[in-house]
């Protein structure tokens, strides 16, 4: 983490209650039992003062955590103790978990179980490993991100540099703290000496909008599922003086819904970040300053400070995305065997995300390496197909999957589109209808993170 004069203005606000920096150390000091022999904690974490604080003590004294979602399915969380044997596992007293320990004790609503801590003296962990992040939210058998203490340096600077982060900057958080985009606004807050309010309320409940009036919220962050609610919630027919910052991550938002976002930003002198990242570079990867915007509203951006992002170019001027910088995590983790690893990327992550650079610098992404298919030999990309849908097709919600020769649409709209989409995907990306297959369904299954699922 970044040890600068501003920590000691930072702030963490839950129930209307305000902690100092102090305050959460002495939160901590009786578990330092947890730190002492710096091995691995699993935390499965909720967004309270608890939670953050064991997260920040962990930083400290440079103590691995692993961090995890409170509700994840406890057949999964076994899986991930038999293959990451943690020193100390810390979870919500209503979690139910049948495996043997050495001992527990009692925090308020956690359990604090300690195991063994043998299991790694022929492998010691890495002295450079501050975090493992399940990849893109997920859980369970999921592999880990393997994050150093230089990777949140580095990228907490450059998220505090870009978005000017300050100590008189006060946000709420929307996202769980075990994914990445959630973990690194408490880093960058944490790091700008800013204050956090913390909450488990859903954005659609009515104590939410309280927390955010009462406590004159500077700024809110979220994934594009939730930036739809708070359409649906009419949230930008609203005015909130004190909002001044609106930041936007997590994949990719529908352009007509960009838009309406912008255009209450300029209308209520507000800047609207729309960021591109992945849990590999420990969060942020580029953005799109706010006055550019409108002339680049399909891009996302330019890299964030202090890193590089090229194109590794096979099909012309596209190709895929390669980031180089010290927000480039040290690679992955499926084991235990796994955590003594150094750093096996060396600064330099291909991003499995394809796209181009235009004349000005900016990046667009016109798919994943692994959502193409080939129709006729002809290359297409499924997130570019859903992209075209859902921009002619206003408040359509667009699912692409299929094999070569075989392209699957699924929507969701309150009416039947088929014929319209099997028109309009035919003329635009000229198919023969014989090769697309349309069908509407209730529901678009999404991970924890927002992300829509393709398996």
């Amino acid at each position: 983490m970044i040890l600068n004069n501003n920590i000691s203005s930072f702030k963490l606000i839950e129930n209307d209650q305000s902690y100092s920096i102090d305050d959460i150390w002495k939160i901590t000091s009786p578990f330092e039992y947890i730190f002492n022999k710096q091995e691995l904690i699993i935390l499965c974490a909720d967004n309270d003062i608890f939670s953050i604080s064991i997260y920040l003590k962990a930083l400290k004294s440079r103590t691995p955590i692993m961090l995890l979602t409170n509700d994840i399915d406890p057949i999964e969380l076994l899986k991930i103790l038999e293959n990451f044997r943690p020193s100390i596992l810390i979870v919500n007293n209503t979690l139910l978990i049948e495996a043997s320990y050495r001992s527990k004790e009692n925090y308020e609503n956690y359990n604090i179980f300690s195991y063994a801590t043998d299991q790694h003296s022929s492998l010691p962990i890495n002295k450079n490993l501050a975090v493992l992040l399940p990849t893109s939210g997920t859980t369970g058998s999921a592999k880990f991100v393997r994050i150093s203490h230089q990777n949140i340096q580095s990228n907490a600077g450059s998220i505090i540099n870009y978005l000017k982060i300050n100590t008189k900057d006060m946000t709420v958080t929307t996202l769980p703290m075990s994914y990445s985009f959630g973990l690194s606004i408490i880093n960058s807050y944490f790091n700008a000496g800013a204050t956090l309010v913390l909450t488990n309320k859903s954005i659609v409940s009515r104590d939410f909008w309280t927390i955010m009036e009462s406590n004159k919220i500077t700024s809110i962050s979220g994934v594009p599922y939730i930036f739809e609610l708070l359409d649906k919630l009419g949230f930008f027919k609203k005015c909130y003086p004190s909002l001044s910052t609106i930041t936007q991550a997590g994949g990719r938002l529908k352009r007509d819904l960009k838009k309406k976002i912008l255009e209450y930003s300029i209308a209520n002198n507000i800047d609207f970040f729309v960021m591109y990242g992945q849990t590999e570079a420990t969060a942020r990867i580029s953005y799109v300053p706010p006055s550019e915007l409108a002339n680049k509203i399909d891009s996302i951006g330019i890299p964030i400070p202090g890193t590089k992002l090229n194109i590794d170019s096979k099909y012309l001027n596209e190709g895929e995305l390669v980031l180089e910088g010290d927000n480039v995590s040290m690679g992955y983790a499926l084991d235990f065997k796994d955590l003594h690893k150094g750093d096996e990327n060396n600064g330099r992550l291909k991003t499995g995300d394809i796209g181009y650079k235009d004349a000005d610098g900016y990046f667009y992404i016109t798919g994943r390496k692994s959502r193409f298919i080939k129709i006729n030999s002809v290359r297409l990309s499924l997130d570019d197909t859903e992209k075209l849908i859902e921009n002619e097709f206003e408040g359509l919600d667009v699912l692409c999957t299929g094999m070569d020769d075989n392209l699957l649409i699924e929507y969701v709209d309150k009416i039947n589109c088929d014929e319209e989409i099997k028109i309009f995907v035919c003329k635009k990306i000229k198919i023969h209808h014989k090769h697309l297959k349309i069908s509407k369904i209730k529901k678009i299954l999404r991970n924890s993170s927002g992300k829509k699922m393709y398996n």
